[in-house]
């Protein structure tokens, strides 16, 4: 590019940025950056347009989702979050090809050619800038005035990636229940429920999950081998585990008897991974009428005081899905019972667990971020 229009346009754009400083909170794309709009009009009446399309590269995975449009004056907007990059893909013209070339950039975001010759924008803090590419024909000759390109930083993060990176890095361990929650992750990979690793077993209790491994014992498969919960967690290394049990622990062990187990497997847990958080979920009901002896409802929902407190003395965290899966009566919802006694219908993962544990995720950022 001839250095004088390098020049005139370099000033250009600071004219630009320091003319107009707006606030983080004003959005980009509602300011009339320039006058009159540039979009590359190339030579030979051939357009050079950016085709919408953006794609994230090496993202942090908790960024807003990008996004590319015109503001009233024609001026194309990028939307990216801080420390983020994006790739703009443009329509290349019918008859001749033209390469872009990296012309400049001012504020918040630098542009480069990346090593696939795409046009790439990185974000380093939140505010607003431009980045301009020159598109050149086969002989580097610039073609066109350079293409313009506005970029709103926001600092803000999307709920629902946090939601879905907060889970990427758990475990849920359990029974049947857990395995109907694997198997639905398994269906329904949009949810965030897919990013989590399962470990888990039909018949499984607290009173197995405790004992070591022989073939009389039932423990999950994690590889391809029947191990002990702690011994898998340390080979997943997640920060996080959810447990869910007692369907097949009341009646055997007690009420006390199970949250005496489940302190007992959450220090072998802690044990072999110092760090791991350790949440507990409430046992769930059962449907009216099915309930025997400690797996009636009233007993259920002493048993989820017990856990409850036990949680708030050894630093676990909570989850109550009972009383969320409960009808008025107190008894497992008709639309949640998929067997006509204790297990959870697809609806049941599709709504109650899904909105309980994206209000969870989202309460548990919240707390990090305030005692931060």
């Amino acid at each position: 590019m001839d250095r004088g229009v390098f020049k005139k346009f370099a000033i250009l754009l600071s004219a630009v940025l320091l003319a107009f400083a707006p606030s983080q909170e004003v959005f980009a794309r509602d300011i009339a950056l320039w006058d009159t709009p540039v979009t590359g009009t190339a030579v030979s009446k051939e357009s050079i347009e950016l085709s919408g399309e953006i794609s994230l590269v090496n993202d942090d995975s908790l960024a807003v989702v990008p996004t590319l449009s015109k503001n009233e004056a024609g001026v194309w907007v990028v939307t990216m979050s801080v420390n983020s990059q994006v790739i703009v893909k443009y329509a290349p013209p019918k008859v001749k090809s033209y390469t872009p070339s990296f012309v400049a950039s001012n504020g918040v975001a630098k542009g480069c050619i990346n090593a696939d010759g795409q046009m790439e924008i990185t974000a380093t803090e939140a505010g607003t800038g431009v980045v301009a590419f020159q598109f050149v024909n086969y002989k580097g000759t610039p073609v066109g005035t350079p293409l313009q390109i506005a970029v709103y930083v926001t600092d803000q993060i999307s709920t629902d990636a946090y939601v879905s990176k907060y889970y990427e890095n758990a475990v849920f361990c359990g029974d049947s229940i857990i395995v109907g929650l694997k198997n639905y992750a398994m269906k329904h990979p949009d949810s965030f429920f897919s990013k989590a690793q399962y470990l888990s077993a039909g018949s499984y209790s607290l009173r197995y999950a405790i004992k070591e491994n022989n073939p009389e014992n039932l423990h999950p498969m994690y590889k391809g081998q029947k191990r002990v919960l702690w011994e898998s967690i340390s080979m997943i290394k997640p920060e996080r585990v959810f447990l869910f049990f007692g369907l097949n622990d009341l009646n055997i062990s007690g009420l006390q008897g199970a949250v005496d187990n489940y302190v007992i497997l959450a220090d072998k847990l802690k044990e072999n991974n110092p760090d791991l958080e350790i949440h507990v979920i409430s046992m769930t009901g059962t449907l009216e009428g099915t309930g025997k002896k400690n797996l009636s409802n009233t007993k259920i929902r002493e048993f989820n005081e017990l856990l409850k407190d036990k949680a708030m003395e050894q630093g676990w965290g909570y989850i109550d899905l009972e009383s969320v899966m409960a009808d008025k009566n107190g008894n497992l919802k008709k639309e949640y019972c998929s067997d006509d006694f204790v297990h959870h219908s697809r609806s049941a993962y599709d709504q109650a667990w899904t909105n309980t544990f994206r209000d969870y995720a989202i309460q548990q950022g919240e707390k990090t971020k305030n005692e931060k």
